[in-house]
């Protein structure tokens, strides 16, 4: 006779790939599973092997994030609050005008790492100028002006 048990684990913060736990250390609740199994074998070990799949958006190294995001050219030079999704939600980042460097440091707000390690990664933001492909007429006369203002030749 087979019989297809569900079980809902908890896994503690900091879990990582290919990282395994005993089955009763996980459990959310008491199940028949475990009361069974171990009347019939109480030295029979059951695992859990973790496999974790990249959240779409993000790239992992380690306990660090990276991830892209795309910045408009006037709030690139003029500075500006933009949102940066994080995998906690959206933080609400001040760019400063005239950014320079292209990647952003987020001070712990990458993986938990386990309890053995403490603490958290970071999560690096690269930034990329989003060009309009698309500009009205305005559009293209306001930049012309600019261009003028900063005495660039065409």
């Amino acid at each position: 006779m087979e019989k297809t048990w569900t079980f809902h684990v908890r896994l503690p913060g900091g879990t990582y790939e290919r990282e395994f736990f005993f089955l009763e250390d996980v459990l959310e609740n008491e199940t028949d599973f475990i009361n069974i199994h171990r009347e019939k074998d109480p030295s029979r070990l059951y695992v859990v092997i973790i496999l974790l799949k990249e959240k779409e958006g993000y790239h992992r190294q380690g306990f660090h994030l990276y991830t892209d995001l795309d910045i408009d050219f006037p709030t690139l030079v003029l500075g500006g609050t933009i949102p940066i999704p994080t995998i906690e939600g959206t933080l609400l980042y001040d760019l400063p005008p005239g950014i320079q460097n292209q990647k952003l440091r987020l001070i712990n707000h990458g993986l938990i790492r386990p309890n053995k390690m403490g603490g958290r990664g970071d999560q690096y933001v690269r930034l990329h100028i989003q060009i309009p492909q698309n500009l009205s007429d305005l559009q293209k006369s306001t930049l012309e002006a600019f261009r003028n203002a900063m005495n660039v030749h065409s």
